[in-house]
């Protein structure tokens, strides 16, 4: 994901690499009712932060994709 949002940085449309990409990385499975092509999209449009923390989880920051733990803290997202 951090590589298809560095690949939308530079010029490519989210749309045209969730095309590209989304039966590949999510695969159509018997369960899976889920567009493949939206759910890669949708990725991609996330944050990059989310995926700095999960590639680096010693990180400071506190709280979860959906937005911080506690009502009453603040963030910058």
């Amino acid at each position: 994901m951090v590589h298809l949002q560095s690949a939308v940085d530079n010029g490519r449309l989210p749309g045209e690499l969730s095309c590209a990409f989304g039966s590949v990385v999510v695969g159509a499975g018997f369960r899976n009712k889920n567009d493949p092509k939206e759910l890669i999209q949708k990725l991609i449009e996330l944050d990059g932060n989310f995926f700095d923390e999960i590639l680096n989880p010693n990180s400071s920051r506190v709280g979860s994709m959906l937005g911080p733990v506690d009502k009453d803290q603040t963030t910058s997202w």
